[in-house]
């Protein structure tokens, strides 16, 4: 595994799935770029894609972007008995970041909080998690236009980016946010109100 550029990355997990798409066994990369895997695999066709935090790309064989697909949209990779199928490489490209702080609306940081990126079609690609300073960053974007939403169990109500509340909703009723390879997409923040909460008390028939 190597950058555009044909520097070997390290730290890079290789995933190796089955023919419906399920997964087999996963490797990471050493200081090289270089992987194998190390259980022995029965013949027949795999898919092969990558998993990473570094700020790259994820891909499936072959060259392929998927940050969030169906590896069968890859190339199956034809695994024989008692021999090693080489080649099987890949390079991949810097991507985009989004970054931001949630804060309550007091000003305090919210650790914990999920943030979930999605495409203009609703389907999720990556998420971040913020920190004790409320600060996140996503995994690496592909160049385009995204949702960004949270998601807590804090007892915040939940928003969708701009300030707009969205405790159910649809990603996209939100302002789009650019994301260009190579760059950081930063000031993506969210300021979350404690929202209303229901309690009560369960009892059997008898009042016990």
């Amino acid at each position: 595994i190597t950058d555009v550029a044909g520097a070997p990355l390290g730290g890079i997990a290789v995933n190796t799935l089955g023919p419906n798409g399920e997964f087999v066994h996963s490797r990471t990369t050493d200081a090289l770029g270089q992987y194998a895997t190390t259980v022995g695999l029965t013949a027949g066709n795999y898919y092969v894609r990558t998993t990473n935090s570094l700020g790259y790309i994820d891909e499936v064989y072959d060259n392929v972007v998927c940050v969030q697909c169906n590896p069968r949209d890859g190339a199956p990779v034809a695994v024989t008995a008692g021999a090693t199928t080489t080649g099987i490489n890949f390079g991949l490209a810097t991507g985009g970041l989004i970054t931001g702080t949630i804060v309550a609306s007091g000003g305090s940081p919210i650790d914990r909080v999920s943030i979930t990126v999605h495409t203009a079609a609703g389907v999720q690609l990556t998420s971040g998690m913020t920190n004790p300073a409320g600060q996140y960053r996503t995994g690496a974007l592909p160049s385009g236009n995204y949702y960004v939403r949270t998601r807590n169990s804090l007892g915040y109500t939940d928003e969708v980016y701009n300030d707009r509340e969205c405790s159910n909703c649809n990603p996209t009723l939100g302002n789009a946010v650019t994301v260009t390879n190579d760059a950081t997409t930063a000031g993506v923040d969210f300021t979350l109100v404690l929202g209303g909460r229901i309690s009560g008390a369960v009892t059997t028939s008898g009042g016990a």
